[in-house]
């Protein structure tokens, strides 16, 4: 009973620490970020677009929601230094759901989402984002 006891403690601590290591190694400097978006919706191109983010090891998701578009962060995962995650959004044209994978590299990183557009027609629009950190949160 006892070994069995000392080999469940083990395993647990083992799980435990490398989880909290998995998370601590993160490689991504918490500011302010400047990402770049480029879209393509059902074979259009759309010019870039870029924005301004502060991100944190808190709230890793880069976010440019537009005037009436509200959107939530349903789940995130992070593995190394990629986190996915999934979100929903409601517009006055229709509801968006997708997912979206970066990959953080210091003070850059650079990924994709796809999402698909319920309303009158389905429509799925794929970005790819390219971030830089600028400076320090204000």
């Amino acid at each position: 009973m006892k070994k069995t006891w000392i080999i469940v403690s083990v395993v647990f601590w083992s799980c435990f620490i490398t989880a909290v290591a998995g998370a601590a190694g993160l490689n991504m400097k918490e500011g302010l970020w400047q990402i770049t978006t480029t879209v393509d919706m059902s074979g259009m191109s759309l010019p870039p677009t870029s924005f301004e983010q502060c991100i944190t090891k808190q709230d890793l998701v880069p976010q440019n929601n537009q005037p009436g578009q509200k959107c939530s962060v349903e789940s995130v995962s992070q593995e190394g230094d990629r986190v996915k995650w999934t979100l929903r959004c409601t517009t006055p044209g229709g509801n968006m759901e997708g997912s979206g994978d970066i990959t953080y590299r210091g003070n850059t990183f650079s990924g994709d989402m796809l999402m698909t557009i319920s309303g009158q027609q389905v429509m799925q629009m794929k970005s790819h984002m390219e971030g830089r950190r600028i400076g320090d949160c204000p």
